[in-house]
């Protein structure tokens, strides 16, 4: 009994944070992926059953992660999707370092407070990307018009999570 309401205050606790942790820790992927909306898209992104390319939208419990990978190519995506907790966790974790260190002096002549300056550093997974390689993974901010890609690689049979497409700078803990 103890465990499981240490679980859900837990839960409860990484949804008030600004830069949750463990967002995709009790995703069942393999339930997402049977579950998802399948489409096909064309080259100019439009649906088309003739498109080239599948879309995937995941469900709210996956926190509606829109996933893309050919029609005709069987891509590990179900691999990466099972360490997008760890990459998150480790990507909220450089955010809010961020959103601690001192505000730029150009965001304070606009009059950015530091609640203000946190919430433009706080993002979430929208595209998971497995058209064309490196991989990668698209992170679109919650209150500010911005956004970021990690790529990603295999090495020795393990998906790693890069800041740069020449996979040079490693995310890391």
């Amino acid at each position: 009994m103890f465990q499981l309401l240490k679980r859900l205050f837990a839960q409860k606790h990484q949804t008030d944070s600004m830069f949750p942790r463990n967002r995709f820790e009790h995703v069942d992927w393999e339930r997402e992926l049977t579950g998802a909306s399948r489409r096909l898209v064309n080259a100019n992104g439009h649906y088309d059953e003739q498109g080239s390319t599948v879309e995937l939208e995941l469900s709210e419990r996956a926190h509606n992660i829109l996933l893309y990978f050919p029609r005709d190519s069987e891509t590990p995506y179900s691999e990466i999707l099972h360490c997008l907790n760890g990459w998150d966790n480790q990507i909220q974790a450089s955010l809010e370092k961020e959103a601690q260190s001192p505000i730029p002096s150009m965001y304070k002549e606009k009059g950015y407070s530091r609640k203000s300056w946190q919430r433009t550093r706080q993002y979430h997974v929208w595209i998971v990307n497995c058209e064309e390689k490196p991989y990668c993974i698209q992170y679109v901010a919650d209150h500010v018009n911005n956004e970021f890609v990690i790529f990603l690689a295999q090495e020795n049979g393990t998906w790693r999570a890069f800041w740069d497409r020449e996979l040079q700078n490693p995310v890391a803990a």
